[in-house]
């Protein structure tokens, strides 16, 4: 990826560049060394010397030079890449001898817990024996490696092209064989080794060779997976968000599977929050938003250092909280990574450059090139070098050609009206949206009072519409599965404290609305204004942080129309248990970046247009109280455990088998 071309074109497939291909049908462990030195011999020639390269804009040529900045991968990839064991007890390259690890004895595997570790010196919970591990917590946090003892370590490190021979540890080769859950009979005993939670240790069954547990706080009732997979399948989101999520749902038996990793992404960020807070008690609901609302912060497309100051102390608290409900068998290395993402991101920039996902889809696309399947690798080369050939023909074609490079994107926004505007007129329209598709609106008049309402508005506002963002009316997207009407409307208002400080405090205030109709207003063939009648809605706040629109409670019903350029683009996930009260979701579209063509760019300006949610969610109380760890509304299991055969899990309200419905 070359990171020297702008944001919108850097992670662009046709500006990949396929420069090793390893062949064979395994894993070549150890001997990527042998495959990787080619490479790196070219990118030290690239770095140290440049190679001769044509500048097509001086017609001439220059030496370019290119440097590495850093890799992307998986973290099961990153073992092989770097030698690093990321399953073993020194799992986290960051922490690296300091990693705080333990093996877990029945569930065979290493978990990595003690976040309190990070936590302030006078911290509460770092005294908190009952509620972690039952010990107080006075260490350090472990200081993460510098750039120069990285490299001493390197220095005398020796590299052999060959093939070794790995330990063969069994309890990382085995992995849970109901791939469900994380709290099993072997979790439970692994709290009973460890002497915490002795409420929900397992309790052997006198003259059986069964065993019951009561069941944990963050466990789920048939009803409540209804209810979390109802979310799921009714959300609507916006065009080009994510993948249509319903079709992974079945609500008959309660399955959410079929999903891509980009989906679990969009999930994580937005849609689990709806349905845990009103099935899951608040001690287990609160870290779960927090948890996604960290997510949603850290992939910013715009991104501050003290917003990552705050991210990076807001995650151990989270963690803790976590650590604090669920088994030890569910902090994987995958939970312990977060903790250094911020600084991920205060040391490469933001995430969108860095992340998996575009490498991801231009894998799926080289996967398609296979014709051979005996020679998969053979296909892909041979497939790629045709593509680079016509992609850099259909660079020097005349713009009569349409090639894929110079269509029309998926959601154009080009502006093919250029006539002047009048000097006379006291507002320049710098860009406006266009329609899509080749069928259009009827021509109509508009009456008096909306003619006055929409000449209002645009008298005294002007701007530009988001690129790139594809937007329906209410009645057009009843029938489709994205939802693209909402929209989000930011003003600042001023009001004063008393009548005795006469300073003024400015705030911002956000309306929600749908759209009802989209127009077009010709003047006389000088411009053309986009406007959008919409519906406002009433908004409330709920105690997690969240905004909620009432769609029966309309408002500024003499004020709909607002200009294109004024709104941002947002969507409406319906509560579970209220068919009109929907939490209001905002999301920067994908394609969609604010940077000004201006040197003088007024930061405060921009970052009162952005769509931004600064906050981490609802608070964690920050005391020493007891969680109620077990819900007193389900009844306990019982499992055989010579056979480890779940024999009876009855509810309640209900007495079936649920041992089939779990979600992980």
């Amino acid at each position: 990826m070359t990171y020297n071309l702008p944001p919108w074109m850097c992670m662009k497939q046709e500006y990949l560049m396929l420069s090793l291909l390893i062949p064979g049908p395994k894993l070549p462990e150890n001997d990527i060394d042998v495959y990787l030195q080619p490479l790196i011999e070219e990118l030290k020639e690239l770095w140290e010397l440049g190679i001769e390269t044509y500048d097509a804009t001086r017609n001439k040529t220059f030496q370019m030079h290119a440097a590495l900045l850093w890799t992307i991968s998986e973290f099961p990839a990153y073992a092989m890449l770097s030698e690093w064991s990321t399953k073993e007890k020194l799992a986290c390259p960051s922490c690296n001898y300091g990693t705080c690890s333990s093996y877990l004895t029945h569930s065979w595997k290493m978990c990595y817990m003690g976040y309190r570790v990070l936590l302030p010196k006078e911290h509460s919970w770092r005294t908190n024996k009952r509620s972690f591990n039952g010990k107080e917590e006075h260490r350090k946090a472990p200081p993460l490696l510098e750039g120069m003892e990285v490299l001493s370590h390197l220095d005398s490190m020796e590299n052999s092209f060959k093939k070794t021979k790995k330990k063969l540890i069994v309890f990382l080769e085995l992995l849970d064989k109901s791939g469900k859950t994380k709290d099993h009979l072997n979790a439970r005993y692994d709290l009973q080794e460890i002497g915490i939670r002795k409420n929900l240790h397992p309790k052997e069954i006198r003259g059986h060779r069964k065993v019951k547990f009561a069941k944990a706080c963050f466990s789920m009732t048939k009803a409540d997976k209804s209810i979390f997979c109802d979310v799921l399948k009714k959300a609507k989101l916006p065009d080009g968000a994510a993948s249509n999520i319903s079709r992974c749902v079945n609500l008959a038996k309660r399955k959410v599977s079929g999903y891509k990793t980009h989906d679990a992404h969009f999930m994580l960020h937005y849609l689990l929050q709806i349905s845990i807070k009103s099935i899951l008690p608040d001690s287990v609901a609160i870290p779960l938003i927090r948890l996604g609302s960290f997510f949603r912060q850290l992939c910013q497309k715009v991104i501050t250092l003290e917003e990552i100051n705050q991210l990076e102390a807001e995650i151990v608290i989270t963690l803790c909280q976590l650590e604090r409900i669920f088994p030890p068998s569910f902090f994987d290395i995958m939970m312990h990574l977060p903790i250094h993402l911020a600084n991920e991101v205060r040391l490469g920039s933001p995430v969108q450059f860095r992340w998996m996902y575009p490498p991801e889809r231009y894998m799926c696309t080289l996967k398609s090139y296979v014709r051979n399947r005996s020679r998969p690798e053979g296909s892909i080369a041979e497939a790629y070098l045709v593509d680079e050939c016509l992609t850099f023909c259909s660079r020097y074609l005349h713009d009569g050609i349409q090639t894929k490079l110079n269509r029309m994107p998926r959601n154009n926004d080009a502006n093919d009206f250029e006539a002047e505007i009048p000097h006379s007129f006291p507002i320049l329209f710098l860009k406006k949206g266009c329609p899509l598709g080749a069928k259009k609106g009827e021509l109509f008049s508009l009456d008096d009072k909306s003619r006055n309402q929409a000449h209002s508005y645009i008298l005294l506002n002007c701007g530009k519409i988001e690129d790139y963002v594809r937007f329906h009316t209410r009645q057009r997207e009843a029938r489709r599965k994205t939802h693209n009407s909402g929209v989000t409307l930011v003003a600042l208002t001023t009001s004063f404290a008393s009548a005795k400080d006469p300073n003024p405090i400015r705030a911002k205030i956000s309306y929600y609305g749908r759209i009802n109709d989209i127009i077009e207003l010709d003047y006389f063939g000088n411009f053309k204004v986009v406007l959008f009648r919409c519906d406002w809605y009433e908004t409330q706040e709920d105690g997690y942080g969240s905004s909620y629109v009432q769609f029966n409670k309309k408002c500024y019903q003499e004020k709909p129309f607002v200009l294109a350029c004024q709104v941002h683009q947002c969507f409406y996930v319906q509560d579970p248990f209220d068919q009109n009260k929907h939490c209001v979701m905002k999301s920067i579209p994908r394609n969609l970046f604010n940077i000004g063509d201006e040197a003088d760019v007024d930061p405060q300006a921009i970052y009162e247009k952005e769509p931004s949610d600064q906050s981490m969610g609802p608070s964690i109380p920050n005391d020493n109280g007891e969680i109620d760890l077990i819900r007193g509304d389900l009844h306990e299991v019982v499992i055989d455990a010579s056979k480890g055969v779940l024999l009876s899990q009855e509810y309640n309200t209900e007495s079936e088998d649920n041992s089939k419905d779990d979600i992980e």
